[in-house]
């Protein structure tokens, strides 16, 4: 089986004795294993074993069917873009152990730049140092600000910056850009613009919504699926925001794993649906939204 003469293979086993300066075979009629070769040999088959067992392993990190993965991503995305991704890949690969830290742009670009993160997701506008990533763009995302229904601003055309700011605020923390936009917009006595709740988990921000007067701001994707619901609705500002230039975002000469490759997929390919299906409700007039809205809810009582 090993392919060696009889004397070819004495030679051998001798000079391995030589140079291991230990006896493995006891010479008689026939070869013997000595203790010691006994021993060796159990230790030769484990390491057999265990580079089979790593041939697999890497043959499954290969095809991103385990390994570990750290993730970072504003709190806007997580719910919308995020959270439906990672429930695709882990369906499709249970064997992957993710992690995800949700924080503004400014708390996870050095955790990027120091390793501790694979990649992250968010506000391309909000990056300090662009220079040392790279990116994969998702389709801009529009800025919207939505109340509960029955709000005083609810329905109202063209909302003046003034009618605006007579409501409580409520955001998670306000990028740089915002920041400069709200010290445009409001009057000087009340520069610099505080928040009325800053808060980075995104179902609480609906909850304070829908209990007060008070208004949210956020992107269209974020908001779509309550928009569809009804739970909420879109007002009509007269101080518009630029779409949100948003994306996934990597260390430059850093190459993903198979696992970061595979969520980047699923991410982006949730942008693009979500930005799609946001597109359709934001484009509805707000009467018309809550016309149908109000319909649904008619027929779900009868329905009852």
């Amino acid at each position: 089986q090993a392919g060696l003469s009889q004397p070819g293979l004495s030679k051998s086993i001798a000079k391995l004795e030589q140079e291991l300066g230990i006896r493995l075979f006891d010479r008689g009629g026939s070869l013997t294993l000595t203790p010691s070769g006994e021993q060796a040999l159990d230790r030769v088959r484990r390491f057999i074993a265990a580079g089979g067992d790593l041939e697999r392993e890497l043959g499954l990190l290969r095809g991103g069917e385990v390994g570990e993965l750290r993730v970072g991503c504003g709190p806007v995305m997580a719910e919308s873009l995020l959270g439906p991704a990672v429930g695709r890949l882990l369906a499709r690969q249970p064997g992957l152990n993710l992690s995800a830290e949700i924080a503004v742009m400014q708390t996870l670009e050095p955790m990027l730049r120091q390793r501790r993160l694979d990649f992250m997701l968010g506000d391309l506008g909000q990056l300090d140092h662009p220079a040392e990533f790279e990116v994969i763009r998702f389709p801009p995302m529009e800025v919207v600000w939505f109340v509960r229904h029955g709000h005083p601003l609810a329905g109202k055309r063209r909302v003046s910056i003034e009618e605006f700011l007579r409501h409580p605020i409520v955001c998670p923390t306000l990028p740089r850009w915002a920041g400069e936009w709200f010290d445009r917009m409001v009057p000087e006595q009340r520069r610099p613009f505080r928040l009325a709740f800053d808060c980075s988990h995104y179902p609480s921000l609906i909850e304070v919504v829908r209990a007060t007067d008070s208004i949210c701001g956020s992107t269209s994707v974020a908001a779509a699926r309550d928009l569809a619901a009804g739970t909420i609705e879109l007002i009509d500002l007269d101080a518009p925001m630029q779409p949100l230039e948003t994306g996934a975002v990597f260390l430059k000469q850093r190459t993903l794993s198979p696992p970061a490759e595979a969520l980047l997929r699923e991410v982006s390919a949730q942008a693009e649906r979500m930005c799609r299906a946001a597109d359709q409700v934001v484009v509805e007039p707000p009467r018309e939204r809550n016309s149908k809205a109000a319909s649904k809810s008619r027929g779900s009582s009868t329905r009852k």
